[in-house]
């Protein structure tokens, strides 16, 4: 991408958009298997859990905790593709 003029700031934009982007995918599908698995032990362990149920807040956290988790992981990304000279981005990875 730095062979086509792009900055520095224009790869961070990208790496870490697309981080955040997986991240919320993720964490969607995070909340829809959350509310499915709270409703099947809400119904089956009523008996001893009399009132479990998944509220706002969980939500919340699932949806934060998928966005620090994707900046997280994009850390690595940036530094490499910001450190990488732009003859070695043109040669063949192994």
């Amino acid at each position: 991408m730095r062979t086509l003029g792009f900055r520095g700031y224009h790869l961070v934009g990208l790496i870490l958009g697309e981080s955040l982007f997986i991240g919320l995918l993720g964490g969607i599908v995070g909340i829809i298997l959350l509310t499915v698995v709270s409703n099947v032990v809400a119904v089956s362990l009523s008996i001893y859990f009399p009132g479990f149920q998944a509220d706002l807040f969980t939500y919340m956290m699932c949806i934060l905790g998928a966005f620090v988790v994707s900046i997280v992981a994009s850390i690595f990304p940036i530094q490499r593709a910001l450190r990488i000279k732009i003859v070695e981005g043109l040669r063949v990875v192994d």
